[in-house]
This record gives structure tokens, sequence and C-alpha cells, in this order.
């Protein structure tokens, strides 16, 4: 039995995930904002990256995964996932990841989950933007609620209208794309599910469309 494909046994059916160049999204980055041409659908598209950190308290190969996101909603209804950095991190390379991606794709807002130790980690961030000179606003993130609820809350309708967009890059990432597919079970790790969800939670869809897309080759399969 193929778990991963079989729809009936996941919360969010993953089969619903279309792909876009990385490569391309890269080519189209600006200081507002990022544009595509959708290849499934021929659309031009756009969103405003927002990046959220969910960090895990210890490093342990058994404990949670510290998570970097970044995507949003974009101005055709959907969500997309632009990037992701997910792993065992110290305070050291969660802060260098946060900043290497906040730069990558020019983020101007963002999210730290900031319950107990976590708060902690909010003073090196901001000084590390500051220190590169980037601006980027970052909110304080307390979730409250049933985590479960919560994510499928946020993604489980762009999934089921098969409205999610993934870069092609995440596609190499089995241990990130395990946890989408997975989602839901007790025995899989859910950080970063939880941490794009607070992408999605704070993003909102563009309501102009003012964007222009550079000639993008067909996404990867």
């Amino acid at each position: 039995l193929n778990l991963v494909l079989c729809k009936d046994l996941q919360v969010l059916d993953t089969s619903a995930i279309r792909y876009i160049s990385s490569t391309n999204l890269l080519q189209n980055v600006t200081s507002d904002y990022v544009a595509f041409t959708d290849p499934h659908t021929g659309q031009s598209d756009w969103v405003k990256p927002f990046i959220t950190l969910d960090p895990a308290s210890t490093t342990g190969v058994r404990s949670d995964y510290s998570a970097v996101m970044v995507g949003g909603k974009t101005y055709q209804g959907k969500i997309i996932l632009l990037d992701a950095s997910v792993g065992h991190y110290g305070t050291e390379k969660i802060v260098s990841e946060y900043l290497r991606l906040v730069q990558k794709w020019r983020c101007r807002r963002g999210a730290i989950e900031t319950i107990g130790f976590q708060q902690l980690l909010r003073p090196p961030i901001i000084k590390a933007l500051r220190d590169a000179k980037v601006e980027c606003g970052v909110v304080d993130y307390k979730p409250c609620g049933n985590k479960l609820k919560r994510i499928e809350h946020q993604l489980s309708q762009y999934f089921t209208a098969e409205n999610v967009l993934f870069a092609t890059d995440l596609k190499a990432m089995g241990h990130v794309m395990n946890t989408f597919h997975f989602f839901g079970r007790s025995s899989v790790r859910d950080d970063p599910p939880d941490a794009f969800s607070v992408v999605i939670e704070h993003s909102h869809h563009p309501t102009k469309q003012h964007i222009t897309v550079r000639k993008m080759s067909p996404a990867s399969e």
C-alpha cells in the first residue's frame, strides 16, 4: 500500500500540489513582490513573500525540526511555498537561515513564533537584519488552539481546490515533503506544515494586478 498516494489517508491531498520552476521565480523577484506565470493555467500571478520561523527547543535527531518558510497568498487566489529551510538547527544557524531567505526573496514582512524559549530568538534575528541593512518588519506570533486543526483550517481549502503551488526545489527536500504527505499522523513531524500555515494566516491575496513577468520555461515535473 502506497500511503503517500492513498488520498483517503491524507489530511492534505498532496496530489493537488502543482510545481513551478524555482529558477524562474527567482528571475522575477523585485523589492515588493515575486511575479510568475502559472505554467498550469497560463495566468500571470504574483505574491508578496512572507517569511515565518517555527524554532525547535533542542537540536537532537529525535527532536522537532526548526522550520523557516517563505511564501504567501497570490493574486489569483492560490497559495505558494517559495522556499524552506528545515533541520535540527542551533540559534546561530536559525538566525543565518532566516536572514538568508529574507535576502533571497526580498521579504518585507515576517513572523516569529514567540512562546517560551522562542522569544529569545527575536533579538538576534532583529540584530542580524539591522546589521545587514535589511528592511523586514517582524511580528511576534503566539498560536492558540489545537495545532492540527489550526493548520488544517489554513491550508485544507487550498489543497481541496488544487490551488497550491510549490517551488520545484522543494521536490528534492524529501523530509519536508513527507511532513505534508503524512500530515496528521502522530508519528510524523508537522513543523513545516505548521510554519507554512502561519505564512498563509498572515498573508493577504493582493487586490491589484500591476506586474511584469519575464518569460518562463515550463515547470519541472
